[in-house]
């Protein structure tokens, strides 16, 4: 809870963006898969980033004021 009373959001409002960055950073595109797809620790990275994007998002949405645009 702020000062005022209120509950804050759990995450900083930009966390979504930087959540959506790291996502393209590390996705595996169409030339890249067959190279990397048997390399484990880069896969889960890649799907670790995608599942706190779904996470970000949502907690955004519930925290987010009205009109904010998440």
């Amino acid at each position: 809870m702020s000062a005022a009373g209120t509950p804050e959001a759990p995450w900083p409002p930009e966390s979504l963006a930087l959540a959506q960055q790291l996502q393209r950073s590390l996705s595996i595109d169409d030339r890249q898969w067959h190279r990397l797809k048997s390399r484990r620790s880069r896969r889960a990275a890649e799907q670790l980033a995608a599942a706190l994007v779904q996470s970000c998002s949502m907690i955004c949405s519930i925290w987010a004021p009205a009109g904010s645009g998440f």
